[in-house]
């Protein structure tokens, strides 16, 4: 891919962007391909003694509840299944990320906020967009990649932008624009192209906010800005009545239960970064 300037205030191009590891890239090409079989994507994970920890952790975790202690790596594989390999190892993409920030308390917050946004998109698809839930976890996830990237660049302007937008998601892309011109959103959708994601899972990326009531608008962009508002609502323990209103709309006449919906996405949240651990 041909480096290109993202921003003229903005002193970062593409190929400033981080690296996506050489594992991953592997990974994620054998769970797409229906020829991998368990013993071979075995192997691979096998190679990697922090990957291959990750993988028994999560198999032999209560998350699963299996009855004996999984030693090897190719069960581990059978017991978890390819989709939750892949979203383990862009899990551990995304702690690479956490690690090379300055600032780490912001690069926590935003990992964490990323993991409940994942838990919440898996939830609601199932709910609401059956046709999705291959990527609805991943693009949750990712959601705010972009994010992550400004913060490792400009720690101290980014932890700026943070404490004034905090669990005000679309002001932040407001903000970012005012000063970087580009915003979190962009980055993201650049960095996915890069690591040559699906372009849906990029799609969803580049554009999530502003976009619940809006005609045309991808599917799963829109369910990524109701999991990016339900993740925030976690926290602050309410969904507030604008954003109901919106959550509504694209609920339809499904009635969703929220406060239900809430404490599903928090215990889930709870037992998946038991399962997963942190960076």
């Amino acid at each position: 891919m041909q480096s290109s300037p993202l921003s003229r205030r903005l002193a970062i191009s593409t190929d400033d962007l981080p690296s996506l590891d050489p594992l991953v890239a592997v990974v994620l090409e054998m769970v797409s391909d229906p020829e991998t079989s368990p013993s071979r994507l075995a192997g691979v994970l096998a190679k990697d003694v922090g990957m291959a920890a990750r993988v028994l952790k999560l198999s032999n975790s209560a998350y699963y509840g299996h009855p004996r202690e999984i030693r090897r790596i190719e069960q581990a594989v059978v017991v978890l299944g390819f989709y939750e390999i892949r979203n383990l190892v862009v899990i551990s993409a995304t702690f690479d990320l956490v690690r090379q920030g300055e600032n780490r308390t912001l690069m926590q917050d935003l990992w964490e906020h990323q993991l409940r946004a994942a838990v919440a998109a898996k939830v609601l698809s199932a709910r609401l967009l059956p046709a999705e839930s291959d990527l609805a976890y991943l693009a949750g996830l990712l959601h705010d990649v972009g994010k992550m990237v400004l913060a490792m660049r400009l720690p101290g302007e980014y932890a700026e932008i943070a404490a004034e937008t905090e669990n005000r998601p679309g002001r932040a892309v407001v903000r970012e624009r005012e000063r970087f011109e580009v915003d979190h959103q962009e980055i993201g959708g650049v960095l996915l192209d890069r690591w040559n994601f699906p372009e849906a899972l990029a799609g969803a990326v580049r554009l999530h906010h502003g976009v619940l009531g809006a005609e045309g608008a991808a599917p799963l962009g829109r369910l990524v800005e109701l999991a990016d508002i339900l993740a925030h609502a976690v926290v602050k323990e309410e969904v507030l009545e604008a954003e109901e209103e919106a959550l509504a709309r694209f609920a339809g006449e499904r009635r969703p239960d929220w406060p239900a919906w809430l404490k599903e996405i928090r215990e889930q949240y709870e037992r998946e970064t038991k399962a997963v651990g942190g960076p």
